[in-house]
């Protein structure tokens, strides 16, 4: 049989648990709020890439369009996207592994290619 001390601390923990779960609640919803700001801060963009789209199909010969006209390349770009903090795993080293690869084996000078680096770990290495 449990004592009333016992009882008085089972009571207090479990309102400790209470304030905890209330306050990652809280937390939890200051990051979906943000999150959701965010999304909707990318509307414009993703209007006008449709638009871009609809325009570039909407043409019925492909060779009519700039855009689908063939050229010589002249050279590379590479997006590199790398995290800035961790628990990202083996992400970083495997996407600057494979970027650094590809640039080695296919251009010989600086001139043939250009990086966009975001994050720091590859801002840190390029």
């Amino acid at each position: 049989m449990a004592s009333l001390i016992d009882i008085k601390q089972r009571i207090t923990s479990t309102r400790k648990t209470s304030q905890i779960t209330k306050a990652m609640q809280m937390v939890s919803a200051s990051k979906l709020g943000r999150a959701e700001a965010n999304a909707k801060a990318y509307a414009p963009y993703v209007s006008k890439i449709r638009d871009v789209v609809t325009n570039v199909a909407a043409t019925g010969n492909s060779s009519d369009h700039p855009m689908l006209v063939s050229r010589p390349v002249k050279r590379t770009g590479y997006i590199v996207i790398t995290s800035d903090t961790g628990l990202a795993g083996s992400y970083n080293s495997s996407v600057i592994k494979e970027v650094y690869q590809d640039i080695t084996t296919k251009h010989n000078s600086s001139d043939e290619y250009a990086l966009i680096v975001v994050g720091r770990t590859a801002r840190d290495f390029f």
